[in-house]
């Protein structure tokens, strides 16, 4: 069986968005006929721990660990009790803000380039042990990317870089200086020109990244979405129990930010205060739940429009009660702003909605989210700025609860099929297949 390097800054058991598509690759690579053997850092230099994902990890599979030097785990530490509370020391945040401010102007490409002469170090050390025939880095964090191209130079191994997000093309970044964001574009592009594939989330992000290199191979780059793991989904759907208090129950997973989110959470908030105040049935018979981090102007909001009766913040839970609270609710929230980098906005939390065959409130601009929500018919979307056509949709929602039809939705169950995770890491596995086969070196070039 072929080997596989997987690069991963994010692995459990951290926790968040960014550690899942990676868990699931490594959990059902080995089934699709390729062995994944993972590189990442010790996980102390993170703030949120989710030991529930180490179930992804099969028992087989050998994780290396290396040290990372760097500042930004403390940063993250503050901010993540900032998200649960609303509150954090001042001391706490202005040591926060003044470890950012130096992250942001000093580190290039981003906080853990100090990881990069550990994990260079023990990836050489690992390829020559492990006989590695490919080698996979993800980013966010794009040093990780760094560390792919050195040891693909260093060892002849091809390998492929996986952006969950984009690099230099996020226009919802903001730089620091203009030489800040002339290396990183030399560094992102000397890494598209070396790398064997270049894998995108979603079609958007892929177009833009073949605009940008025009003089790079198009099936270099490859379109490989995010997915929800549906074994995952029946094993924890089979332990449930029944909710005892039969309340309309609307439950947003995941964390909300201004360079995705915008004003589209605001809206929601405003559309329920107004609902709650228009009918005390349905205020008393509704709730919602936001499981995940806040920003400071949500729980303004919450507290300004009377809602905190209404609306249970439960801050960060484990994935696995993640994925209990989508598959408990009546229905799930999705949010999408107005942001300049909606056309790359295709994140894991929309297709987990789609597993859980929950039907879907979308508080969305244009984008692939929507378009998928829409082609998949798993729910109601309205843009951030209708608050009538969103009030109208909840109604619509709660309503088919009250008559017991929310569970005859009219999904597109062959669609959303595609985009189980084992399916996922079957197209990834053949992907590796092709560039092993192919014998290709980095940068394109044959042995």
């Amino acid at each position: 069986m072929k080997k596989a390097l997987i690069i991963a800054y994010f692995f459990p058991p951290m926790g968040g968005g960014g550690v899942q598509r990676t868990a699931k690759f490594v959990k059902y690579l080995t089934g699709a006929g390729i062995e994944p053997v993972v590189l990442t850092v010790t996980p102390r230099t993170y703030s949120i721990n989710d030991d529930s994902l180490m179930n992804d990890i099969p028992e087989n599979v050998r994780v290396y660990r290396t040290f990372s030097l760097e500042p930004s785990g403390q940063t993250k530490k503050f901010r993540a009790e900032y998200s649960v509370s609303g509150k954090a020391g001042i001391l706490k945040r202005v040591l926060a803000f003044l470890l950012d401010g130096f992250s942001k102007l000093f580190l290039i490409p981003d906080a853990q380039i100090g990881w990069l002469p550990f994990s260079l170090i023990k990836g050489l050390s690992v390829i020559k042990k492990e006989n590695i025939d490919v080698i996979y880095a993800t980013g966010n964090p794009f040093s990780a990317f760094l560390t792919a191209r050195l040891l693909g130079k260093l060892s002849g191994i091809p390998f492929v870089v996986d952006f969950r997000d984009p690099w230099t093309l996020n226009n919802a970044r903001v730089w620091p200086n203009p030489l800040r964001k002339y290396l990183e574009k030399r560094m992102e592009s000397k890494v598209v020109h070396a790398a064997a594939g270049v894998i995108c989330v979603s079609d958007g992000m892929t177009e833009d990244m073949l605009k940008a290199y025009p003089n790079e191979l198009p099936k270099k780059f490859v379109t490989l979405t995010n997915g929800y793991d549906s074994a995952e989904f029946e094993a924890i759907a089979g332990k449930l129990t029944k909710k005892k208090d039969g309340k309309f129950t609307l439950i947003f997973t995941g964390t909300i930010l201004d360079y995705s989110d915008g004003n589209a959470p605001g809206a929601f908030f405003e559309a329920f205060s107004q609902l709650i105040k228009e009918d005390s049935g349905f205020a008393s018979d509704t709730c919602a739940v936001f499981a995940g981090k806040l920003r400071k102007s949500d729980f303004e909001a919450i507290e300004k429009l009377g809602l905190k009766v209404h609306v249970k913040v439960k801050g960060y839970v484990p994935h696995a009660e993640s994925v209990g609270l989508i598959l408990s609710s009546d229905v799930l929230l999705f949010f999408l702003g107005n942001t300049k980098i909606n056309r790359y906005v295709l994140t894991g939390k929309v297709f987990e909605y789609l597993g859980s065959r929950k039907p879907i409130l979308a508080i969305a601009s244009e984008g692939p989210a929507a378009a998928l929500i829409a082609k998949t018919n798993a729910g109601f979307i309205s843009g951030p700025e209708d608050i009538q056509g969103l009030k109208n949709n909840i109604l619509k929602l709660y309503n088919s609860h009250k008559n017991g039809n929310l569970s005859s939705f009219p999904y597109n169950l062959e669609e959303i099929s595609r985009y189980d995770r084992k399916n996922l890491a079957d197209v990834l596995a053949g992907l590796f297949m092709d560039i092993i086969n192919e014998k290709q070196m980095p940068g394109g070039a044959k042995k």
